[in-house]
């Protein structure tokens, strides 16, 4: 049977795992946090959010150390938790982590109509969409190699950009008040910030494709969220200084806004190239790693089996990759049609990622001790406290997530986790008869 091609190095891990975070979406989240915070705190806000983070990529890091599979979390959990406890919640992760492309396309969708309301959004998302397909199923190392590239050159332009504002004769702080809603608003914002960084775990099912040492995937983890967080922090702190809050607060497209009042339309280009960047990587990197996720599934009698088939020629998941595609299109439709509805997906999928980060703190605890002798690539230091304070944190994130957010948030959440728990008991046996 072929297997997957081993063609991924450090630097790819680390672009596709910070890439698939860094999505357009962020900007209109970073505001949040940014109105929450107030004045230079927003600085501290990313830097908390940044350090919780880097805490459960460690969790993340060792599981992928001890298990380098591309069913990713579906072993991590299943050897922590048992079969239909893992194979519910890895179901569950897999669709509701698809749909947050659907945010994702309106966001792109506002940016084109920006540059020209006479321009047909729908129409360049769906070829977005099928360029996007067309690249993943040519090869994973041309879509590893174009990953490099475009997510480097996104990083590279938030960052310039954001110094540039920051020691611009523009830039003034005097007017931004510190922590205006407390220290309530303070941990709120922290809180939201932590979206920001949602997705950066998927690159854990492309662990069959690692080319350059097996603790190469572990280590690309932390790395990406130190290099997320000095982008972040960059960046929300260049935009307070440079745009008044009233102006962004309630729009999808800050990042244009902030480029225009900085460099006029050279500045709103440039920020709507580095929004294509954006969505382009976190599109690319998302469907790499869910693809291998649900050919995994499909290869152990969890999904049906035509879904673990791989391309004859280029050995990728193809069908995988079509389903996802598939998928998101329906839902970038949808949205597109009620484009009011836009932050629904994103909370979702923002209380699935909280949970499944609680989840996998967990799942390091029970494996230190249901499985003591298994051998460890890399090892959180401290014992159980690091997975623990993480585990209880993120737990209770998911919780005020879906206490603070619209009953349709907490319908999708509910109703799609008995779906998966109900396909897990009853759909998966007759599966694997």
């Amino acid at each position: 049977m072929p297997k997957l091609k081993k063609a991924l190095h450090l630097r790819t891990l680390i672009s596709a795992s910070a890439g698939i975070a860094l999505a357009s979406s962020d900007f209109p989240a970073l505001i949040k946090a940014a109105s929450q915070a107030g004045g230079w705190s927003i600085f501290l806000v990313i830097l908390c959010s940044g350090i919780i983070t880097g805490l459960v990529s460690l969790s993340f890091a060792e599981l992928a150390g001890m298990y380098p599979t591309a069913a990713g979390v579906r072993v991590y959990t299943k050897k922590a938790f048992g079969d239909t406890p893992s194979l519910t919640i890895t179901i569950f992760y897999v669709f509701f982590s698809i749909i947050i492309a659907s945010a994702e396309t309106y966001i792109f969708s506002a940016v084109l109509h920006a540059l020209s309301p006479a321009l047909s959004a729908r129409f360049w998302v769906l070829i977005f969409l099928i360029v996007a397909i067309g690249m993943n199923i040519l090869g994973v190392e041309i879509a590893g190699a174009l990953q490099d590239v475009l997510t480097f050159m996104m990083f590279a332009g938030i960052i310039g950009l954001s110094l540039y504002a920051i020691y611009s004769p523009q830039f003034s702080l005097v007017s931004v008040p510190f922590a205006p809603a407390g220290i309530g608003g303070f941990g709120t914002a922290v809180a939201t910030s932590i979206f920001v960084y949602t997705g950066f775990e998927w690159t854990t099912p492309l662990a069959e494709e690692v080319a350059s040492g097996k603790s190469v995937l572990s280590y690309s983890l932390p790395l990406s969220v130190a290099l997320l967080t000095v982008t972040f922090a960059l960046f929300s702190y260049a935009l307070m200084g440079i745009v008044p809050l009233s102006r962004v607060t309630h729009t999808p497209i800050p990042h244009l806004i902030f480029g225009q009042t900085l460099a006029g339309h050279l500045g709103m280009y440039l920020m709507a190239a580095v929004s294509f960047l954006a969505t382009m990587t976190s599109f690319n990197a998302g469907v790499m790693g869910n693809s291998r996720l649900i050919y995994a599934l499909a290869r152990e009698g969890s999904f049906p089996r035509f879904m673990s088939k791989l391309h004859p020629r280029y050995f990728t998941p193809w069908i995988a990759l079509l389903i996802i595609f598939s998928i998101i299109a329906v839902f970038s439709v949808t949205i597109a049609f009620h484009p009011r509805a836009f932050l629904v997906p994103i909370l979702v999928a923002a209380s699935i990622e909280t949970l499944m980060y609680a989840i996998i703190s967990f799942s390091v605890i029970a494996l230190r001790y249901r499985e003591k002798g298994t051998a460890r690539i890399f090892r959180i230091r401290g014992g159980i406290l690091v997975p623990l304070f993480t585990g209880f944190v993120f737990l209770l994130l998911t919780l005020g997530i879906l206490a603070s957010s619209s009953k349709y948030v907490a319908i999708l959440f509910s109703s799609g986790l008995a779906l998966s728990y109900l396909y897990a008991k009853y759909v998966v046996p007759r599966l694997e008869h």
